[in-house]
């Protein structure tokens, strides 16, 4: 029978009666009243009241471990630290019992260095709970945990980028409550107890020898006879409200050769100066130009690698101001816009 319609299920209201002759009546530990339901799964409690005591109940207790490198295989290198990064922890109690919930975090990069989340730190929160009224109407209270640079090591931690990340949880039952103080816990079957994670990275950092790498192949063949380029220009143009140094660097490569000989040479050019900042923010009429344009002519061993190569390597190296001593914030109205050209100059005989 399906116990969720009504009348295949019976409700009963359960309680005890103490009825002594006119003398004291002591309750302590060693008195318990127990009940044994022999067949359990016919059973559903719409609402118990009681005195769970105090313990504590190990949530989880794990390790993460990923590889970071599968992600961004040479993608990226250098120092970038968020200065304000922010972990929000919700927690919807519906039921009657609170306490204190102990969290630890520590993360292992693959050199062997790690971070613990809370060291110097404390890492316990008070969990609320409702009144039994509001439980026996479903209704949850909320606590709100808020993990951020000055409660915890948490610019560390993200600076470190841990491969592999320890992670526990144990909740005090009840230890909110006062010793010597009643505990009055209730649970009924409404409301619904959820926990809600959400991670802010707010663009507040400093970059400092950060490089972004991405390999494009090439097919220089497709300009036909090489020989008779004579010369090459590379032009950019660049607007932008950005508060950091960009240097574009191409490096030339031939991966037909054995990897000790692939590198034909590296151009660089700086590409972006940072815009001016006032305590790291760029006003919304500030406009930073930058203009750049490298003339490659026949003979220059650059140009001929260039026109060897099969793929370019194309790498950004970020540094905020001053060397990245100063973190930065990104607004939402910076722009960029950047223009990007090249021109040859070619010789053909006629026959």
């Amino acid at each position: 029978q399906n116990p969720d319609i009504a009348y295949n299920s019976l409700p009963i209201k359960l309680g005890y009666r103490v009825h002594t002759t006119g003398g004291m009546l002591y309750f302590g530990p060693e008195q318990n009243i127990r009940i044994e339901i022999t067949n359990p799964d016919s059973v559903v409690f719409a609402y118990v009241e009681g005195d769970l005591g105090k313990f504590d109940q190990e949530l989880f207790n794990e390790t993460f471990k990923f590889d970071l490198k599968k992600y961004i295989p040479n993608f990226i290198e250098g120092d970038i630290v968020f200065y304000d990064p922010k972990i929000n922890i919700s927690y919807h109690n519906p039921v009657g019992i609170g306490g204190e919930l102990e969290l630890n975090f520590v993360g292992h990069d693959a050199k062997g260095n790690s971070v613990n989340v809370f060291s110097g730190y404390s890492n316990k929160w008070t969990v609320i709970r409702p009144n039994c009224s509001m439980v026996e109407q479903g209704s949850p209270v909320n606590s709100d945990i808020e993990i951020n640079n000055k409660t915890s090591n948490i610019v560390d931690f993200i600076k470190l980028l841990p491969n592999t990340i320890d992670y526990s949880g144990v909740l005090h039952v009840n230890a909110d409550v006062p010793d010597g103080t009643p505990i009055h816990n209730c649970i009924s079957n409404k409301g619904e107890a959820r926990l809600g994670v959400e991670i802010e990275l707010p663009l507040n950092l400093s970059a400092k020898n950060l490089i972004l790498k991405q390999d494009v192949d090439l097919n220089m063949s497709d300009l036909g006879d090489l020989s008779a380029v004579e010369r090459m220009r590379i032009y950019i143009n660049a607007e932008h409200q950005l508060p950091v140094n960009a240097t574009l660097r191409l490096t030339m490569l031939d991966t037909t050769r054995p990897a000790i000989a692939q590198n034909l040479g590296v151009l660089d050019m700086i590409v972006l100066e940072s815009a001016p900042t006032k305590d790291g923010k760029v006003a919304r009429e500030v406009i930073k130009t930058n203009e750049d344009e490298v003339t490659l002519e026949k003979g220059d061993p650059i140009l001929e690698n260039l026109l060897k190569a099969n793929k370019l390597r194309v790498e950004v190296l970020l540094d905020t101001e001053k060397a990245g001593e100063i973190p930065v914030v990104f607004y939402s109205y910076y722009g960029l816009k950047l223009n990007l050209a090249a021109d040859c100059k070619f010789i053909y005989t006629s026959r």
